[in-house]
């Protein structure tokens, strides 16, 4: 998969002036439960639009969730044009997963082994010894993983070798769309910003929807497979996209949703600094018991939950510079030795069991008889 360059926005670099308006929650959008406390009122940090954002934590599920939240109709406010959906990608660049080095002969050996777990995990048919060793190695996920190049986590990939049908919910340019049909999936993409629609179409080279997926006239109960990557948190009725997406998948499909952690190391470091707070664009940050609950609202099993550490050293670098008052750096920049230990630190507690890395992985399935 292409390597992505995104550049962050200085508040300097767009012009919006307008104050986005503002509505009263008045209960948790997630079990809805009225008891909560303010945790911090913040600014936007990262494009600056104007106002400020009171974020409040339910003291019945643990959900962090903007209240007073920015009214529906004045959410494209809050995303300029240099917003990272459609900014500037470079397209040429690739990653190293593309560009691997060394001899023919070991490349071959690889590939072999990769042939092996592929054919494991999507239930291939090959030689009993081929199918028990690769059976074994399919046994680790980071296994699993490289056998697919690293294109996507490991809840990504498809499980059986014929083509299903995937949605990725706010696909914005496209990338993550494109990197699910590079593993297999019939892949398709909603978005609802045009511009990034188009660059989604170019990148992704496959259809695209456009517009807002609650509402569009999308074909029921047809996908395998539903991806909201860092877009849930966006969503201002939480519940009411998780009946969406019971109604858009196939039975047994399954729904893979990545936001931001509330509850991370870094979320507890870095307080009201933590980058990924990302006022007022993040509207609601559910721990995973909380997403549970409301998935069985919504008809949806909870299949599997974890949290990764993955993102931890760029989290940790931009809430280090609003802690220091500075804006962000690119997601490329160097991390520091303190950001790199605290990094390492946060992979380490993850890995024992505790769930406190930046981001929640979460997977909810669809039974098959619904």
């Amino acid at each position: 998969m292409a390597a992505i360059t995104v550049e962050m926005t200085t508040q300097a670099e767009d012009s919006v002036t307008v104050t986005p308006r503002t509505i009263a929650v008045e209960h948790c959008p997630l079990c809805w439960a009225k008891g909560s406390r303010i945790l911090f009122e913040l600014e936007d940090k990262l494009h600056g639009i104007p106002g400020k954002y009171t974020y409040r934590r339910c003291m019945s599920c643990r959900t962090v969730f903007q209240d007073p939240r920015v009214v529906a109709d004045d959410l494209h406010l809050c995303y300029p044009s240099q917003y990272y959906t459609h900014i500037g990608l470079n397209q040429d660049s690739v990653s190293a997963t593309e560009t691997e080095v060394g001899s023919r002969h070991f490349k071959t050996g690889r590939d072999a082994v990769r042939d092996v777990i592929t054919a494991a995990v999507q239930g291939g048919e090959q030689a009993w010894l081929l199918n028990f060793v690769g059976r074994a190695l399919a046994t680790n996920r980071d296994l699993r993983e490289r056998a697919f190049h690293n294109h996507v986590i490991d809840e990504l990939i498809p499980r059986t070798s014929g083509s299903s049908r995937a949605l990725d919910v706010g696909c914005g340019a496209g990338w993550f769309t494109r990197a699910l049909k590079s593993v297999g999936w019939q892949a398709e993409g909603v978005e609802p910003d045009p511009d990034a629609a188009r660059v989604a179409r170019r990148v992704a080279a496959c259809h695209v929807w456009e517009g807002d997926f609650l509402r569009m006239d999308l074909p029921l109960g047809t996908y395998n497979l539903i991806t909201l990557n860092h877009v849930f948190e966006h969503l201002d009725d939480p519940v009411q996209a998780l009946r969406r997406i019971g109604e858009l998948l196939a039975p047994g499909g399954r729904a893979v949703l990545i936001y931001p952690n509330p509850e991370s190391l870094g979320a507890r470091l870095y307080g009201k600094e933590w980058f990924p707070w990302e006022a007022p664009r993040h509207l609601v940050l559910p721990p995973p018991r909380a997403l549970a609950g409301a998935g069985r609202k919504a008809g949806l099993l909870a299949m599997q939950f974890r949290a990764t550490a993955r993102s931890a050293s760029h989290y940790f670098t931009q809430s280090r510079l609003y802690a220091k008052k500075e804006l962000p750096k690119s997601k490329n920049a160097m991390h520091s030795f303190t950001v790199r230990l605290l990094g390492f630190i946060e992979r380490m507690l993850v890995a024992i069991g505790f769930d406190l890395g930046e981001e929640i992985i979460a997977v909810l399935l669809k039974p098959r008889n619904a």
